[in-house]
């Protein structure tokens, strides 16, 4: 496979990759194990999904309930947000698991991990599009910390 066609590994969840690697032994080498390039930076990609969205800096503050300047210190990549402050973000920018997963690789922080029952049910909460109120109800609920 030619370097420009590589797979990303991001684009599997971790059952997937596996029985794609099963399948297709000889195609790690077709596979990017490293952040993908349209990733790039948190402030760029976080620029990036905002701009999509529609949402300004202003606006992310009031959503997120996060201070002015630790929005703009998030954005200017003098800071680099808790795990909790970029899932609070990405909640409150509607983002799609896949798109959650890549800030939080950008920023370095854990992916969510399905067999962590928080992380498991952060995802569920993600796939059911519950707001970031929603999720911290429902973490609160079953025992575990919010957001």
């Amino acid at each position: 496979m030619a370097e420009d066609k590589k797979i990303s590994a991001d684009d599997f969840n971790t059952t997937d990759l596996m029985k794609f690697l099963l399948r297709e032994p000889d195609a790690v080498g077709d596979i990017d194990f490293d952040t993908p390039p349209e990733a790039g930076t948190l402030p760029t990609r976080l620029a990036k999904v905002m701009k999509e969205k529609k949402v300004t800096a202003a606006e992310l503050m009031k959503r997120t309930g996060l201070s002015k300047p630790y929005i703009y210190q998030i954005l200017d990549g003098t800071r680099l947000p808790g795990r909790d402050a970029l899932l609070r973000i990405a909640f409150e920018l509607n983002l799609g698991l896949q798109e959650i997963q890549r800030l939080l690789t950008c920023a370095g922080r854990g992916r969510l991990y399905p067999k962590i029952r928080r992380d498991a049910a952060i995802i569920a909460c993600i796939n059911k599009k519950m707001t970031a109120e929603q999720t911290e109800e429902f973490l609160e609920s079953i025992g575990e910390e919010g957001l």
